[in-house]
């Protein structure tokens, strides 16, 4: 039996609008090429977010309106992060063949090899990922590029914080900021009342830092297990002008100019060059006294 008309009339709000999205309008088309590192383009995200967060508390925004920028910015910063690891296991994937080859089996939508270019075709491998889950960055990590998070490590306690970061920035995205039973229990403050997240200026300068310590580690152990598994490889020989080319782009495509110029990271080709030559040397070494 259908409803009454009478029924059918009944309206407690207002009733909806009528409209009609041409989506196409909203998006542009993405540049196949860029010169710069996914970390540096993690870092150009940040120092925008972290302007922008500077509103918060500073009277620029009204009162009530502060916990609700500040929840906008943290999914900012969560997605600065996503991006970062999609595009890291892009490029390394593209870069190092030992890692392509450890690739050589992982199925991607059929549907991806009309939508990315050729030459980008290895973005389609995180497409179905989502970075905000429980145990991804760590299984991506081991799973894509063959690195191991090493026990008790700086990587391990920056995934663990970025993944109780991620308890907050569900609760944003599916419940406006009202935190369940399951993401207070993630997050170590289980309790039989309800919470909803408060995120003010002191919760953006830590999301910043848990963000912008993941990104730094996750880095620095992803090009550290490269370079190792070159030498394993016979890629690296520990020959000064054989290795330049390889190590050039290596520093070209995975490290941060930002962070060479301000002298926060060693981009020398030359000290590079001499610490691939020493790991050789005590390899060979190594091997010679077994003999």
């Amino acid at each position: 039996m259908s409803r009454h008309t009478a029924i059918e009339a009944l309206n407690l709000c207002a009733q909806p609008a009528s409209i009609t999205a041409d989506w196409s309008v909203f998006v542009s088309s993405l540049s196949r090429t860029s010169s710069e590192s996914p970390i540096d383009t993690f870092y150009d995200a940040h120092q925008g977010l972290n302007k922008l967060a500077s509103l918060v508390q500073s009277g620029h925004v009204d009162v009530e309106l502060q916990n609700l920028l500040g929840g906008q910015l943290l999914l900012g910063y969560v997605s600065a992060t996503e991006l970062y690891f999609r595009q890291m296991i892009s490029r390394c994937v593209a870069l190092c063949p030992i890692i392509r080859q450890a690739n050589n089996q992982q199925m991607i939508p059929f549907g991806a090899l009309d939508y990315y270019h050729k030459d980008s075709l290895e973005s389609a491998l995180t497409e179905r990922v989502s970075f905000s889950e429980p145990g991804t960055i760590k299984s991506q990590l081991d799973g894509r590029l063959q690195v191991k998070v090493p026990s008790k490590s700086s990587l391990e306690r920056s995934i663990e914080d970025y993944e109780k970061l991620c308890q907050l920035r569900h609760s944003l995205i599916h419940s406006h900021g009202v935190i369940n039973s399951s993401n207070a229990a993630k997050l170590g403050i289980g309790t039989t009342k309800s919470l909803e997240a408060n995120i003010d200026l002191h919760c953006l300068q830590v999301v910043a830092s848990i963000t912008l310590n993941l990104v730094r580690d996750s880095n620095n152990e992803i090009v550290r297990s490269i370079v190792w598994s070159w030498i394993q490889g016979g890629l690296l020989t520990g020959n000064g002008r054989n290795d330049r080319p390889r190590l050039n782009r290596l520093v070209r495509q995975l490290g941060s100019s930002t962070d060479l110029t301000s002298g926060r990271a060693d981009g020398n080709l030359k000290r590079l060059s001499a610490s691939v030559k020493a790991a050789v040397l005590a390899i060979s070494t190594k091997a010679g006294k077994r003999r």
